[in-house]
């Protein structure tokens, strides 16, 4: 298969830069462009809330609150989109709302593969899927491959 484009799901969280990281990889072998994606949903609001987020805290309304989400959202693919020229990939960012797995689902074109990360819980046979990483596994249309993050991995 000839890949024109990899999608790389990404969100606030210490390993977003390592799947942005190996996804960049996988494109630049494929000689892909890549694609981040970031979802504001109600998880991204929860999270703010409970960090203390000022634009997120109780009490303001929901243009405050989704203005907050957009800025986050946009910090997350600029520094993904900065990786990316360091690495010498060429690559597109896009800012969606919704249901994640909706969302990313609607993204996908012919000639695309998805790179998503696992969570480092569970066994290596059976990596913890996160839920959106697990929905598009189950219901992508094109190849999914899934990044174990967290650990290193050896090759042998």
């Amino acid at each position: 298969m000839d890949y024109q484009r990899v999608l790389i799901p990404v969100h606030i969280g210490a390993n977003s830069q390592e799947v942005a990281r190996e996804g960049l990889e996988i494109a630049r072998s494929l000689g892909a462009t890549a694609c981040f994606l970031f979802v504001k949903d109600s998880t991204l609001r929860h999270y703010l809330s409970l960090t203390g987020y000022p634009s997120a805290s109780p009490g303001r309304s929901d243009e405050e609150v989704e203005r907050a989400m957009d800025v986050i959202g946009w910090r997350v693919l600029e520094d993904d989109l900065a990786l990316a020229r360091r690495m010498g990939v060429e690559a597109e960012a896009q800012l969606l709302g919704g249901n994640p797995l909706a969302a990313i689902l609607a993204q996908i074109r012919p000639g695309d593969l998805i790179v998503v990360g696992s969570h480092e819980r569970g066994s290596l046979a059976h990596p913890n899927l996160g839920s959106v990483a697990r929905g598009l596994v189950e219901k992508a249309p094109i190849p999914v491959l899934t990044v174990r993050l967290g650990r290193p991995v050896a090759l042998a």
